[in-house]
């Protein structure tokens, strides 16, 4: 099935992921209809031409899907940007900070128009509080009304952005929008099977979020119940796949079922003469796993070990030898034959690649003289390591972490989850089935002691020397040459040179480890004002790999914010510190995500704080000072007059004085004046208004600049006349959210900045990026080159829908 297998996959590749350029694509596919038509007509097979056939094959899939997708995915006139009222299907929810995410699918218009594809509706509690929108009584399949705008899925446009677009694309969610009113449900429709998951959600509740939300994951695949804190403690000691329902769970719930029905037929000796036992508990092994995986909702990795569970069993009903690994090659085919675009999910890759690894070679290194106790536990040992040396490059690049103490956290853990965890969970999710809620609650807290138990391992291990390490993009080479290395290490161990196979391994390790880590160099200055919706988000990265961050926005409890988005971006640059962290005042729009990108970030260098009474009582800001003691940071306290030297870069406070308490918290703001290097001057004002403004005129204490980030995101209680002719600034950026319902920067303000002749961007439409320190302007005077901001789109994706729209 090898060559079969990477065929289909490569062919289906070709088509959909965007990073194979068209040229390889045509080469590839003109190859392998040479190499197939030579093989048909000459009657004979070439040692590639197997590959060929299914390679074709796979292409032809791949493009056929992705126009499916467009069509699902193309939204016609009359459903954006205005009032309609919609009624659909609720399909998942999702419980979010601040309301509900409901994923819609089977939606029609109030003029009987159906939407092919699937709508996000996020419905927020209204002045009646949670009773006006009841959607915690809701279940899926139940059929709802609502009053809404939609709009389709748009990208923030960043270095190293997130195609969101495309994540939407393929999983056909064609609009997203928010319920305006009070959202009705029409009837219900829930299956059996969501009143049993709903049993269990009961079953679960009062046991705390920490231990409960992963209780929710094992049992019903819904991982965002988990804390941020206790999924980074996971995804740092590389144990999050305890957390995916993958072969290692299917795996376990197949086996507890066939020993209990082995254990119950065994007791009488009619049944063991007249039955086929064995084949009988076989077969209701696989039933339970099957149930179980309907159960989690069909995950990728789930599929996976769900068919190759069947296949195994199949095999063994027909007497038939099956080869594992040909079982998993097909299992991957059948996969991407039911849903191609599963060819880009890295759960997949991450799940086949550990099986991969193990069938190839965990039998080669057990021994069958030792006792039981210690093949187990040395098949335990061997297994895990297998899979993480094989999923090593992987999971740096999903998790963009270094799992250092992956082995010890899994050699803990997963006996702690397989043996104690997941069986009371399984037999509590089986009393909340049959309606014995109060049983199944027990269970599930005797499951929580041992998550509890777990939690507290993998928070230890995170505080171990170097633990978790944020990595820097890795380049695809780095990941070649580490397979490559494994490769040999493989060649070795099957050659019976064990020696030179560790110290081959020691190398790959060691040299991937040190490149991997290693952060890359800034060779020129660079100021950049993120796309991050209606919030401020701003990078300086000067010449030498100096990084000063301002701000960074983010809604309470969201998981996404402009800190993620910040880190992600700079880990892209090949940076994983900060050298100072500024926070202009407390508020989301400005701080809401700053600790999520102090989270992600390897070292913290200064936090830059106003000193004024507000600030000093924060909650949040206490939060973000002791992250940033953690990664080895010091605070600055900033006040009106203060100087400091960032880099050769001068700092000037301008704002505020000191002891200022003022009763409107955007005159908190730090307003800083930097002097880099080569002269070019910035004003960072955060969101003072007119006010200060004022005092600031007055006080004769405002520069003239070259690039003005625009106070308070171009408001009209800001930027008035005379304080834009003091600053004369060359550039000005708002940083805005797009179709902000604000309308910022509002027009007022836009004119005061052309009449004052300065180029006025906003991030609206993707972040602002400047050189500044490689242009000079027409009188030899340091000046900033504005840059191409990146484009995030699909190639492949564009054309689909082209194709769509035009000719079918």
């Amino acid at each position: 099935m090898l060559l079969p297998a990477t065929g289909w996959a490569a062919g289906i590749a070709v088509a959909r992921v965007d990073g194979i350029a068209w040229q390889v694509m045509c080469a590839l596919a003109g190859t392998s209809i040479l190499i197939a038509l030579y093989g048909l007509f000459r009657k004979t097979r070439l040692p590639g031409w197997m590959f060929a056939c299914f390679l074709i094959g796979g292409f032809v899939w791949g493009w056929v899907s992705l126009v499916s997708d467009a069509a699902r995915f193309d939204t016609p006139a009359g459903w954006q940007d205005r009032p309609i009222r919609i009624s659909a299907m609720i399909v998942a929810m999702q419980r979010q900070s601040a309301g509900w995410r409901l994923s819609l699918g089977d939606v029609q218009r109030d003029d009987g128009q159906v939407l092919a594809g699937k709508l996000w509706l996020y419905v927020y509690p209204q002045k009646g509080g949670e009773a006006s929108n009841p959607v915690g009584a809701w279940l899926p399949g139940d059929r709802i009304e609502a009053d809404a705008v939609l709009h389709v899925p748009r990208n923030h446009h960043n270095p190293s952005g997130f195609n969101f677009m495309a994540w939407c694309f393929d999983r056909h969610i064609a609009l997203l929008g928010s319920a305006r009113g009070e959202v009705r449900r029409l009837s219900a429709g829930s299956s059996r099977m969501e009143h049993v998951r709903q049993r269990i959600r009961q079953g679960i509740e009062g046991i705390p979020e920490a231990r409960g939300g992963v209780i929710r994951a094992l049992l019903l695949g819904e991982r965002q119940a988990i804390p941020e804190s206790v999924y980074n403690a996971f995804a740092s000691t590389g144990a999050a796949h305890l957390l995916a329902i993958s072969g290692l769970h299917v795996g376990l719930v197949a086996g507890l079922g066939f020993s209990l029905i082995w254990w119950l037929l065994t007791r009488r000796e009619s049944c063991i003469v007249y039955l086929p036992v064995r084949g009988i508990a076989l077969a209701g092994g696989v039933l339970l796993a099957m149930l179980y995986a309907q159960l989690a909702g069909w995950p990728l990795p789930t599929q996976r070990a769900a068919m190759m569970l069947a296949a195994a069993a199949l095999a063994w009903w027909l007497r038939a030898r099956a080869a594992p690994l040909n079982v998993l090659l097909a299992a991957l085919m059948l996969i991407l034959l039911l849903d191609a675009s599963a060819i880009t999910s890295l759960s997949l890759w991450l799940s086949f690649t550990a099986t991969a690894g193990i069938l190839l070679w965990a039998g080669k290194a057990a021994g069958d003289d030792s006792p039981v106790w210690r093949r187990r536990v040395s098949g335990l040992f061997v297994v895990t390591l297998l899979a993480w040396l094989a999923t090593l490059p992987l999971v740096a690049d999903v998790f963009g972490r270094l799992p250092v103490y992956s082995l010890p956290a899994n050699l803990l853990a997963t006996p702690l989850y397989t043996l104690f965890v997941l069986p009371f969970s399984l037999a509590g999710a089986l009393l909340a089935a049959i309606g014995w809620g109060s049983g199944a609650h027990a269970l599930f807290s005797l499951a929580a002691q041992g998550i509890g138990v777990g939690n507290q391992l993998l928070d230890a291990i995170c505080h171990w020397p170097a633990s978790g390490l944020w990595l820097p993009d890795i380049p695809w080479w780095l990941s070649a040459l580490y397979a490559l290395g494994m490769a040999g290490c493989a060649w070795l161990i099957t050659n019976r040179r064990r020696a030179g196979a560790l110290l081959l391994l020691c190398l790959t390790l060691s040299a991937y480890s040190a490149v991997a880590i290693s952060e890359g160099n800034v060779d020129a200055s660079r100021l950049i004002a993120w796309d991050v919706g209606q919030g401020s988000a701003i990078s300086l990265t000067l010449r030498g790999g100096q990084v000063m961050v301002v701000d960074a926005a983010g809604r309470p409890g969201a998981r996404f914010n402009a800190g993620v988005t910040m880190a992600e971006g700079l880990r892209g640059m090949g940076l994983t510190h900060i050298d100072v962290l500024v926070i202009s005042h407390d508020q989301s729009d400005h701080a809401g995500g700053v600790l999520s990108l102090v989270k992600r970030m390897n070292h913290i260098g200064e936090l830059w704080l106003a000193d004024v009474p507000a600030t000093h009582r924060s909650r949040r800001i206490g939060s973000i000072l002791h992250a940033v003691a953690q990664r080895g940071g010091t605070v600055r306290w900033l006040r009106q007059g203060d100087e400091v030297v960032f880099a050769g870069a001068k700092t000037g406070v301008l704002w505020p004085p000191a002891g200022w308490a003022a009763s409107n918290g955007n005159n908190d703001s730090l307003v800083l004046h930097l002097r880099l290097p080569r002269g070019l001057d910035l004003l960072l004002p955060g969101d003072i208004e007119t006010p200060v403004e004022q005092s600031l005129l007055e006080d004769g204490r405002l520069p003239a600049c070259d690039v003005l980030l625009v106070p308070h995101h171009g408001s009209a209680t800001s930027s008035t006349t005379g304080f834009i002719a003091a600053l004369a600034p060359s550039i000005a950026i708002a940083q805005t959210g797009f179709a902000n319902r604000y309308g910022f920067p509002v027009e007022v303000v836009r004119q005061r900045y052309r009449e004052a002749g300065s180029r006025l961007f906003d991030t609206s439409g993707g972040a602002v990026m400047l050189a500044v320190d490689a242009a000079m302007d027409s009188g030899g005077q340091p000046g900033a080159q504005l840059l191409e901001t990146p484009r995030i789109y699909s190639e492949r994706r564009n054309r689909a829908l082209q194709w769509w729209r035009h000719f079918l």
